[in-house]
């Protein structure tokens, strides 16, 4: 067994779904292993990412738990940079 990982290993570790291509299939199609190993590395996970956006979403109010109410200090033109922080706390 080799240490590396064969480039359909690779992209199903980036969520990709490939439990149905035929590997005889894509060597066809001219896609090679170490092609599917470079795709797999330039790739965006987007699920892992996902889980902490959600989990960011959800535990926000615990960050902001100790913050005041927030007043609307902005002045008439909304440029007032005190009034724009004031909404983070």
């Amino acid at each position: 067994m080799s240490g590396t990982l064969t480039g359909l290993e690779a992209m199903r570790l980036q969520g990709f779904p490939f439990g149905s291509l035929d590997k005889e299939k894509l060597r066809r199609l001219g896609v090679s292993d170490s092609l599917l190993r470079d795709l797999a590395g330039n790739s965006f996970a987007s699920g892992p990412f996902v889980a902490v956006v959600i989990s960011v979403l959800l535990h926000a109010h615990l960050i902001f738990k100790d913050c005041g109410p927030v007043q609307d200090t902005a002045a008439d033109d909304g440029c007032d940079d005190e009034g724009l922080l004031s909404l983070l706390c």
